[in-house]
Parts: structure tokens; sequence; C-alpha cells
């Protein structure tokens, strides 16, 4: 039975075919059959589609390799990272990286691969948030150990002045908290309404009281 593999190298290695190949069909949202492989998880697509799809991006800036590291599939992710190794730190339109998507999902294995093909711990979204303040957001310990490891800015500051301490005490988050202050953030920082991470705190107790 003929594989995707063969499949692949026999198309690619056609001495007939044009150069470059002629766009591939898009379908009514305006993406391309590669993106409908990186939905499904199909493998066989991913691999006899990567190298032939050369406009990775959607109207919405997302690329298969967003919709990989979204979804988890780290099988079709690592092709796609293969072909088009340039495209790691792509960002859609509202600024999330494929990092900003897998440390939101929790895919430990899909942060590594995404780092070690040079994706960006310090990539801001439009908001200035970075993949650090996500992951405290989301209360990923592991991830943040990662990313910090990685060279992760522990003390970024997204455009209100914010940072991932700042995050963590507004979350109430005793566990992020205690893991940013092992790890060195500076609690002295102050937000663009002056206030410091002690501040947030504190309101974060009069909230939580108030409910109660």
């Amino acid at each position: 039975m003929t594989t995707a593999p063969d499949i692949h190298s026999l198309i690619t290695s056609h001495t007939a075919l044009p150069t470059p190949l002629p766009p591939l069909t898009l379908d009514a949202d305006e993406r391309t059959p590669l993106h409908t492989a990186a939905t499904s998880k199909n493998l066989a697509a991913i691999t006899l589609l990567s190298p032939l799809t050369s406009t990775l991006a959607d109207p919405q800036d997302w690329t298969p390799i967003h919709i990989c590291a979204s979804n988890g599939f780290i099988e079709g992710l690592a092709v796609l990272l293969r072909d088009h190794p340039t495209h790691v730190n792509d960002q859609t339109e509202s600024g999330q990286s494929a990092l900003h998507f897998a440390v939101s999902k929790g895919w430990n294995e899909i942060v590594v691969a995404l780092l070690d093909a040079g994706a960006d711990p310090n990539l801001p979204d439009n908001y200035g948030m970075t993949s650090l303040h996500r992951a405290v957001h989301r209360s990923r310990y592991d991830i943040l150990n990662i990313l910090v490891a990685r060279g992760g800015n522990i003390n970024a500051a997204d455009k209100e002045g914010v940072t991932p301490l700042m995050g963590a005490a507004e979350d109430g988050d005793e566990q992020m908290v205690r893991a940013l202050l092992e790890k060195g953030a500076d609690v002295g920082r102050v937000d663009k309404s002056g206030r410091r991470a002690v501040d947030v705190a504190a309101a974060s107790v009069k909230r939580l009281v108030s409910v109660e």
C-alpha cells in the first residue's frame, strides 16, 4: 500500500511540476487544505500538503502551526515546524502566537517543542501579554517553570503595566504568587494606575470578602 510519504516524495520529485506550485484552493473561509488537515489532526494530509503550501495565514492570520499548537497535535506540529521554521513566531490578528495557545491549553510537550524551534517566550499579544502572563492566569505551574528556564521575563508588563505577579495576586492564586516570588519577581513594580502587587492583593482580598 502506498503511504503518504511515498506520495509526497513522488510529487515533490516530479520534474514535470511547475515551480513554484500553483496556490492550493481555498475554502469558503479562505483557509487552505492544510488548515483543514491541521484542524482534523490528519497527519498524512499535513505531511503531503505542508511542502506544497507557501501561504500559511488565513484572513485572521491563523496558520496551521497555531491550530496544531492549540489542539495539542504535536505530530502535525513537528512536520509544520520542519517545513516552515520561520513561521514559529507568527501571530494571529489578536497578536497571539502558537506558544500563547499551547500555554493556555496546558500542552507542556508542545510548549517545549515550540521553544526548541525558536518560539519567543517574551513575544507580547495585542494587549502586551506574554506567554508567561498566560501561564499565570491559567495556573500552569509546570509551564511557568519551563518558560522562566527558557528566558521568559518574569517581570514583563502588559500594556496596563501589569506584571505576572500582579496577575497572580489579582487571581488570588497563592501557589502562583509563591512560585513567582521564589523566582525573583519584583514586588516593587507599579502598573499604570499606580498599584503594586501588594495593592492588587489587598483589593483582591476585599473583593473576595465582599462576595462571601
